[in-house]
């Protein structure tokens, strides 16, 4: 087992129940080819499972698999999450810790896959599994299906048989440290194992479908990480579909529901539009890349961030000869870090506080009512 998968878990919730089966065979068509930022997300995820395996990697150190070097958020990101598979690890009874584990196929040939992080409790039949995500789009724990995947490949592995699953405890964590959410960056969903059986059966018929060579085609949410969605005729039906509704007039003084059902509408047909876009975009750029001429269009590189190029020694030996302090001022951790370093919540809730935000428009969709009923 090299490489990805057909069905990666990864594109499960591109592939799986209610997405586009036929995405796979689609996305096969076309080169895999890792962008900067999935290069960076690699680096990363081998900065954390250096850490959980004892083997750390230093600041500057080039991981050979992406050319792309260790940087100190690299390090300080890992931080949290190390500390919470071993925090979870040691509660369970020092029970077993799985890092960067390939395991082998469960209900299809086609589908098998490396979590990024599980501890597997037999003495108390729980299972704890995370999900390490560097981006910045925010990715939620409930109801995704590319840790209902990992669930199943890793209860197959450790041979748990699907009449044992009920008497299972599942913990879902997704670590995001680059997402700014009011909810911090941990995400978590726990169910008990009955739950699990039929989210896997959907899952499992779900990849039967997406094997087949008539897959249907679906578009959604799901098209804008597809690979394959710049040559995607249900996309591109969809993505001008979306420009004539744009382009309909409207009554500015809706009442509600049609309010509600307008906006509803809009912003199905914007997903679709932006996917469509992004794609456009990729392929166009490759194209200037082989340095072929797009009409109308070109390309040219941003400005990045501006950083010291030298170490952090020097950096403060610059800045003590020239008289001015360079180091970061020392600041308190968050109140999440404290309560994980053994402080009781009650106290941390007295010298704390979680400020409103500003107000958003939240979609009641059928992820909105699961979760405030599950």
């Amino acid at each position: 087992m090299t490489g990805h998968a057909f069905l990666a878990p990864s594109a499960a919730g591109r592939w799986g129940p209610g997405g586009c089966h036929a995405s796979p065979g689609m996305e096969a068509q076309y080169p895999n080819v890792d962008s900067e930022a999935a290069l960076e997300g690699t680096t990363a995820h081998a900065v954390v499972a250096g850490a959980l395996l004892t083997v750390p990697l230093a600041l500057g150190h080039v991981v050979a698999e992406t050319g792309v070097a260790v940087t100190a958020e690299m390090l300080e990101c890992a931080t949290d999450f190390v500390k919470d598979v071993r925090d979870t690890q040691k509660a369970a009874g020092d029970a077993g810790v799985f890092v960067e584990n390939t395991l082998p196929a469960a209900f299809n040939e086609h589908n098998w896959g490396t979590p990024d992080a599980y501890v597997l409790d037999h003495a108390n039949r729980k299972l704890h599994l995370w999900d390490y995500k560097f981006g910045h789009r925010y990715v939620d724990a409930f109801m995704n299906w590319q840790m209902v995947n990992y669930l199943a490949l890793i209860l197959a592995h450790h041979k748990i048989e699907r009449n044992q699953w009920r008497d299972w405890f599942f913990t879902v964590t997704v670590f995001q440290p680059r997402n700014f959410h009011p909810g911090g960056p941990f995400r978590e969903w726990h169910f008990a194992g009955d739950k699990l059986l039929p989210l896997v059966d959907a899952l499992s018929a779900a990849a039967a479908e997406s094997v087949k060579s008539d897959a249907l085609l679906k578009t959604g949410e799901h098209c804008r990480d597809c690979r394959a969605r710049a040559g995607c005729p249900a996309l591109q039906k969809a993505a001008l579909s979306a420009v004539d509704v744009s382009l309909e007039p409207h009554r500015v003084d809706l009442d509600p529901a049609a309010l509600g059902l307008e906006l509803t509408i809009l912003k199905e047909a914007e997903k679709r539009l932006k996917a469509r876009v992004t794609g456009l975009e990729e392929q166009a750029l490759e194209t200037l890349r082989r340095r072929i001429d797009v009409p109308l269009w070109t390309a040219d590189y941003s400005n990045g961030r501006t950083r010291w190029s030298q170490s952090p020694a020097e950096i403060f030996a610059l800045g003590d000869l020239l008289g001015v302090d360079l180091r970061k001022p020392v600041e308190p951790v968050t109140p999440r870090q404290a309560e994980r370093a053994g402080i009781d919540h009650t106290v941390i809730a007295a010298y704390s506080e979680t400020p409103r935000g500003v107000m958003a428009l939240v979609p009641v969709d059928q992820t909105f009512i699961s979760k405030r009923f599950s």
